[in-house]
């Protein structure tokens, strides 16, 4: 696998930045309001998580990087910080 590798969900509410089999960046959006969260997989199932995230194409859409930092640029110009 090539990191980092880019992911979102169908309603285009949850971007994801994949940097490591340990570690991604999410931004969700909930109405007007925006988080940005690091996470560190320590446990399996939250390794896991990330396996599914990268392999089941169904749920988790491919994304780009540019898709992925408009996005990120968006929620810091137009939306609030949660």
């Amino acid at each position: 696998m090539i990191y980092p590798a880019y992911r979102k969900l169908a309603n285009e509410n949850n971007f994801y930045c994949i940097h490591s089999e340990n570690h991604f960046e999410e931004i969700m959006i909930i109405g007007h309001k925006y988080s940005i969260l690091q996470f560190e997989a320590k446990i399996y199932p939250d390794k896991m998580r990330i396996q599914d995230m990268l392999n089941d194409p169904n749920v988790f859409l491919h994304s780009s990087p540019a898709e992925y930092q408009a996005i990120k640029e968006k929620c810091q110009e137009e939306l609030v910080l949660v």
